[in-house]
């Protein structure tokens, strides 16, 4: 991986960009903000969370989200985080799919 330059995979500039990418997610996902987002951004989070080379790291976000909502009370992101994982869920089946046929 490159970033920045950087060439190492654990190379501080990797770990930084790491940290802001989750950062950014996890204030997309909170329950402040996820009541805004359009079908647009919900389609683009699935999508993104769908192409995580690392499936735990994106249900990790996708759950860590279920609960601060769910913190909240009432159904506050309930809707916008189906959507999310609906599309999650049908982009791995897709990936899968893929795969299984090359």
């Amino acid at each position: 991986i490159k970033t920045f330059g950087c060439s190492r995979r654990h190379h501080p500039c990797h770990d930084f960009l790491t940290s802001a990418i989750n950062h950014r997610i996890n204030e997309l996902l909170s329950p402040s903000n996820i009541e805004s987002l359009n079908g647009i951004h919900l389609l683009s989070l699935g999508r993104l969370f769908y192409q995580f080379a690392n499936r735990e790291e994106a249900e990790r976000h996708i759950l860590q989200s279920i609960i601060r909502c769910s913190f909240v009370g009432g159904l506050v992101g309930v809707s916008q985080l189906s959507r999310i994982l609906a599309v999650y869920v049908c982009g791995m089946k897709f990936s899968s799919q893929q795969l299984e046929n090359s």
